[in-house]
């Protein structure tokens, strides 16, 4: 069997500051294929370059003249893309989300295997990205979705409802050791974009729930006065802090490892943030930090199915408040422990590897019905780091 040249994955984000998913899949593929993979960004002004630091996984920034999320920045991204594509004629590409599906159109050399991996949701919106999607549908492999109601939503919008789909959540492919559920710091901890409406930051950051002890971190976006708000906590002596930017990753997993418990919210208003596939959900199960989390429909399947996390009713203030309620009773030494428990029962079956095996036997079955023997690598690279209560 022929060995792949090149793994080729152009990534709808600047690297390390989110999508860890990204880089796993461009190195499970590696691994796959024995390899090499290249991973392809964008620029984000407001993101400098970070290093992935990953072994047999290079990354190339792509500069554009205008930001890559404008339309022409979108189009200029993707002719870069079509023309590193022709000039490394890389055996497998797979295209991250919208911004670089302009590259399968303008693109002259082949591919072995084309992967579209589903890693947002259009929400029904986005007219002039799916229509490139059904123009170049027909080229498209394989689609790897990281939630059940992305794939049945999405699919049909963008041609590829014929094209065979596997699911792979966005699951952590680090394992932070998992501290002893008694040696916690008795916290919440949440982590993320911190928006007024978006992420019910205003019931967090403004005196609502001021007598839970929360932790906040990430960027905070849409308020007036950002820097008065933070202020104001400690007026207040408020129990809620505010810790800033704090880097995903294993810097991020070794912070969140110190927790009682991981606050998951978002504002449901769109599909994409109804149906989320939230890194978060799976980086607290990796952490074997139990989830507080509103009932998005993903979340609710799987904490009750391995009862790992504590579900609100609902999104309203009065919900947060019974939750988080409920996850301080539930702090006593013999609940609190089997809820980490099940969080780590919860990580051995939803952890990257086994997840990636999914699309693993997907891509296996296709390359066989298309008669392209590439040398497979089996098994697939396993969990970096492991631990226990």
């Amino acid at each position: 069997m022929k060995p792949a040249n090149l793994v080729m994955v152009l990534s709808d984000v600047s690297l390390g500051y989110g999508s860890p998913q990204i880089p796993s899949l461009a190195r499970s593929l590696g691994d796959l294929f024995h390899c090499p993979a290249l991973v392809i960004e964008p620029d984000q002004p407001d993101r400098p370059p970070v290093s992935l630091g990953m072994e047999n996984v290079a990354q190339e920034r792509v500069y554009t003249l205008t930001h890559p999320y404008t339309w022409s920045g979108h189009i200029e991204y993707g002719l870069a893309c079509a023309a590193r594509i022709d000039r490394m004629k890389p055996d497998i590409v797979v295209v991250c989300a919208f911004l670089g599906i302009g590259a399968l159109v303008r693109m002259k050399h082949k591919p072995r295997l084309v992967i579209y991996y589903g890693i947002e949701h259009t929400s029904g919106e986005m007219p002039e990205h799916r229509q490139l999607f059904n123009a170049v549908a027909d080229r498209i492999d394989l689609c790897i979705f990281p939630e059940e109601n992305r794939a049945l939503l999405d699919a049909p919008r963008l041609g590829l409802e014929h094209t065979p789909k596997v699911i792979v959540y966005n699951s952590s492919e680090t394992l932070p050791t998992v501290m002893p559920a008694e040696a916690r710091n008795k916290r919440f901890i949440y982590g993320g974009t911190i928006h007024p409406a978006r992420t019910y930051a205003d019931h967090f950051l403004l005196g609502d729930l001021d007598n839970y002890p929360i932790d906040l971190f990430g960027n905070l976006e849409g308020f007036e006065s950002p820097g008065e708000v933070v202020a104001d906590l400690a007026v207040r002596a408020s129990n809620v802090t505010y810790g800033g930017h704090l880097r995903g990753g294993e810097t991020y997993l070794r912070r969140l490892a110190d927790y009682n418990y991981s606050i998951i919210i978002w504002n449901p208003e769109k599909e994409d943030t109804l149906y989320a596939a939230p890194n978060k959900f799976f980086d607290a199960i990796a952490a074997g930090v139990p989830p507080v989390c509103a009932p998005h429909p993903m979340c609710v399947k799987l904490i009750e199915r391995y009862r790992c996390g504590i579900l609100l009713d609902g999104w309203a203030l009065e919900d947060i408040k019974r939750g988080l309620d409920a996850a301080l009773a539930a702090m006593t030494p013999p609940r609190f422990k089997e809820l980490v428990s099940n969080c780590i029962a919860a990580r051995d079956a939803l952890g990257w590897s086994k997840q990636f095996e999914t699309a693993a036997g997907e891509i296996r079955k296709i390359l066989i019905q298309k008669g392209q023997h590439l040398m497979l690598e089996q098994p697939v690279r396993s969990m970096s780091k492991t631990g226990s209560v």
